[in-house]
């Protein structure tokens, strides 16, 4: 054996090495690219997925503050002690605010779940003043008037709670809301 034998079969090792590792590179390339593609279609799908379930929740957000906004206008309207011309009757203010507000409830019920227990609580805070509203307004004030023995303070209390307590309690679900939008700076 001469000294180039060694030198060459050790050179032919190198050569099939270098060719071995040549081609586990383009593969493991490949499938490293492979991956890298597949992570990134599953951030695009999850992405889009999360995109559609935000733009829900914004149409129930924006709903819902239109619903709000309207039933307390119709509380407002409803319990107003200043009869002006031309505006129609208690009874039929009464009826216009139980139907803006039914619609608000169910809706808020319904659509629970696009928001926050925090919020759906404060929710709740608003509406059961509202409701409290209607039915001291309609037994203490309507019912009693229509026998001439209305309560002025009962009517004052709930014009009070219409213009202030609610309204309040109004601002606070609209800055939650704008916390959820991104618009709360």
């Amino acid at each position: 054996m001469s000294v180039m034998e060694p030198l060459t079969l050790l050179n032919s090792l190198a050569m099939v090495a270098n060719i071995v590792f040549g081609v586990w590179n383009i593969f493991s390339f490949r499938s490293n690219e492979r991956f890298k593609q597949s992570l990134e279609v599953e951030a695009l799908r999850r992405r889009l997925k999360y995109s559609s379930l935000h733009k829900k929740r914004i149409g129930c957000i924006e709903q819902l503050f239109v619903k709000l906004q309207d039933s307390l206008f119709a509380l407002q309207r409803f319990t107003n002690p200043v009869e002006f011309p031309g505006v129609p009757k208690k009874e039929k203010l009464a009826e216009a605010f139980l139907e803006v507000f039914q619609d608000l409830w169910n809706f808020a019920q319904y659509n629970r779940i696009w928001l926050d227990e925090q919020l759906c609580t404060k929710i709740d805070e608003v509406l059961k003043p509202m409701r409290k509203s209607y039915v001291d307004f309609n037994l203490y004030v309507l019912s009693q008037e229509a026998a001439g023995t209305g309560s002025v303070e009962k009517w004052k209390e709930v014009w009070n709670r219409a213009l202030d307590e609610i309204p309040t309690l109004v601002k606070e679900v609209e800055r939650e809301f704008r916390g959820l939008l991104g618009a709360d700076k």
